[in-house]
């Protein structure tokens, strides 16, 4: 992966990371992130976390060492805070 796609992803996962939402909302806006790096980028589903605090599924990025954990915490109140960030390896700093 170019550095130009490697900053686009950042990009778009910053728009979501630690935003707060519904609980309605999660789903919908995680499956927004998933879509619009899909666009960039192949994803692989690899593995996750499903628990009552936490609903995270974690992606591997084709052709790279690196991964990504999209989807969300439980922040009280019904509200879910959103979770979009780079793991692994190579993971770059935001």
């Amino acid at each position: 992966m170019d550095e130009e796609t490697r900053a686009r992803i950042s990009i778009i996962l910053a728009e979501f990371d630690g935003r707060d939402v519904a609980i309605g909302d999660a789903g919908r806006e995680n499956t927004k992130t998933v879509n619009r790096v899909a666009r960039l980028v192949r994803l692989n589903l690899s593995g996750g976390e499903k628990t009552f605090r936490r609903n995270v599924a974690v992606y591997k990025v084709a052709d790279s060492l690196e991964t990504l954990e999209i989807g969300a915490e439980r922040a009280g109140g019904g509200v879910w805070r959103l979770i979009a960030r780079w793991t692994g390896t190579d993971a770059p700093a935001l």
